[in-house]
């Protein structure tokens, strides 16, 4: 739904959905933090050079993704045939040291 001006639509003291100026439809969510909380928020996000709300946007997307990163998914595989064996990776083993009984 594609809206020229902020329009509140819903509101509960909880939850607000309304429209960007962008157009497209947008929800806004209210949340309580400590001082602390709010200053590392502010931190990182300064540091990631994006607004706070684009930060938490991003947090929230990562944390309900339900598919892997499409370079996590090319990545599946990828290690077949130059992955080395369980026998090449013990052939290089020395013994252990001697070690002191508990």
């Amino acid at each position: 739904m594609l809206i020229d001006k902020p329009l509140i639509d819903t509101y509960n003291p909880n939850y607000i959905i309304n429209c960007s100026y962008g157009g497209e439809l947008m929800g806004q969510v209210t949340i309580y933090l400590d001082k602390e909380i709010e200053n590392k928020l502010k931190k990182a996000a300064k540091s990631s050079r994006l607004s706070v709300s684009k930060w938490v946007a991003g947090v929230i997307e990562e944390k309900i993704m339900t598919e892997w990163p499409q370079d996590v998914v090319e990545l599946a595989g990828s290690w077949k045939d130059d992955f080395p064996t369980l026998e090449e990776i013990r052939s290089n083993i020395s013994h252990d040291s001697m070690r002191e009984e508990l």
